[in-house]
């Protein structure tokens, strides 16, 4: 069945299987606006800040999952087998809940089968780009600082373009002037560092290769976070885990075969069990996190609110590579940390203000 459409906006439908309901519950926008009782605001204000909390906790987790998978790539795991590796245990910790519930594994809309088969490859490749964007990028909070700094970007304009939905010139817009002030920042010491240098110079191709990769990531991820929203019919996140995990592996496969002369890479993972493993639970807390929240709230909102994870990033990198920030790029990160609390505060008073608008 269809969503319905609201301001511009897909809906949630609220003729969800009983089963479901615990999964899928969201803002009830059936409520009149004139016979709002104190005890609806408060379910709504409760309701935002689960949507708030979520969308953070997925970008604190996505954070600690980068700093995992770079901590694995120098024990000898290579970004490809990375990726096997978590498209394995996607299907793996998926497979459960699809058969525990009885989720459909082939949505009844065709649009939808298309979507989830388009997430599931932009999910992988952004990851690919992301884990060899690493490998010329030190650290990983340079590397998603740049992640970060694109989201404000791609987001609003594709949510704009394909689910209509409406951008808040105070709320996204001094956000994102925060976030890419924040960013600058943080990315000021990289700049200083290769000022006077050429492009033939190979340390600064370098960092223009993983600069680009990380945007590409950012691309992708963003696309996702609005095709998630995109669905006709209700589609669970574990199977949007699953398909992701189903189209992931495979093409983890065949371009370790391809990158290796046409031999399967071994993927030897005893000396970096305890990487891979911390990558693969905060990756899964991650998914999950994010695209439960864009139940709850808009887009742009979740990813911007998600730009949290750099903080992560700057703390592993410090904590597990001895890469101290500078004065400099932690008053960036402290401008990154304000602009996901202005998100945030004024998302919640939103809800309090508006009865039938998503945030």
């Amino acid at each position: 069945m269809a969503k319905p459409v609201e301001n511009g906006i897909a809906q949630m439908p609220s003729d969800k299987p009983l089963e479901m309901r615990w999964l899928f519950s969201s803002m009830d926008l059936e409520e009149k606006k004139n016979e709002e009782t104190f005890g609806m605001k408060c379910k709504r204000v409760v309701k935002s800040l689960i949507g708030v909390t979520l969308a953070l906790s997925s970008g604190i987790c996505l954070g600690l999952s980068g700093v995992f998978s770079l901590l694995a790539v120098n024990q000898g795991v290579t970004e490809i087998q990375i990726l096997i590796v978590q498209g394995i245990c996607m299907v793996l910790v998926s497979c459960p809940f699809v058969l525990y519930f009885k989720l459909k594994v082939l949505p009844d809309s065709y649009t939808d089968r298309v979507i989830l088969f388009i997430m599931g490859i932009l999910e992988n490749l952004a990851n690919l780009a992301y884990y060899y964007s690493m490998s010329y990028i030190s650290g990983v909070g340079d590397v998603t600082a740049m992640y970060c700094a694109a989201v404000p970007v791609f987001t609003p304009l594709m949510a704009s373009l394909v689910l209509r939905e409406p951008w808040k010139p105070v709320r996204h817009g001094i956000s994102t002037i925060l976030n890419l002030t924040g960013i600058l920042l943080i990315s000021l010491p990289s700049i200083q560092a290769n000022q006077g240098k050429t492009y033939t110079d190979v340390n600064v191709f370098d960092d223009s290769l993983g600069y680009t990769l990380a945007v590409l990531c950012s691309l992708g991820l963003c696309t996702n976070a609005v095709l998630a929203r995109a669905f006709t019919t209700e589609v669970s996140v574990f199977t949007i885990l699953l398909y992701s995990g189903l189209v992931g592996t495979p093409i983890s496969f065949a371009l370790n075969f391809t990158t290796n002369s046409g031999k399967i890479a071994i993927i030897d993972i005893s000396k970096a069990v305890g990487s891979l493993s911390g990558k693969i639970i905060f990756y899964i807390l991650y998914f999950g996190f994010r695209y439960r929240s864009l139940h709850y709230e808009a887009a742009t909102s979740v990813v911007l609110l998600g730009n949290i994870e750099i903080v992560a990033a700057y703390i592993g990198d410090a904590l597990l590579f001895s890469n101290t920030p500078t004065s400099v790029q932690i008053v960036g990160v402290a401008l990154v940390i304000i602009s996901a609390m202005l998100v945030a505060f004024m998302t919640g008073r939103a809800h309090v203000r508006e009865s039938r608008d998503w945030a």
